[in-house]
């Protein structure tokens, strides 16, 4: 079932589809969008851009501190189960590791973005209306 992510629009408090526009929008390794993209409010038509500079550390932080983590456990599982006997050493690493990183890549994008009023003259992308305009 698709994630339904919606922000509030600052000026009228109606809902932006900032969700779908990310989902529509290029992107680099699926989470960090490549151009500048915006989003209009249905209600009262003001455009805003989407941000997301500040998200990408703590996107990044979330999984290194999740590694670190799943590594740790791993270690513990490995030192009870003698995986390295096994030779499921590596399938617990990725399982570890690459699993979480792949479902937070979808999951926690979404939820760190927001809008902000466009700059003057600052050009941005509305992929929900397969056009780009520029600030007033």
């Amino acid at each position: 079932m698709p994630q339904v992510v919606t922000l509030q629009c600052p000026s009228c408090g109606s809902a932006l589809p900032v969700g779908e526009a990310w989902r529509r929008a290029p992107k680099s390794r699926g989470t960090w969008l490549l151009n500048d993209t915006g989003v209009k409010c249905a209600s009262c038509g003001n455009r805003f851009a989407i941000v997301q500079l500040w998200y990408v550390g703590l996107h990044y932080l979330i999984v290194a501190a999740w590694s670190v983590c799943a590594g740790l456990l791993l270690a513990r599982i490995n030192a009870r189960l003698k995986l390295d006997e096994r030779g499921g050493r590596w399938a617990a690493l990725l399982i570890a590791l690459v699993l979480p990183a792949v479902i937070m890549s979808g999951f926690i994008p979404l939820r760190l973005l927001r809008v902000r009023a466009l700059r003057p003259g600052e050009s941005v992308e509305f992929p929900l209306d397969g056009n780009s305009e520029s600030g007033i």
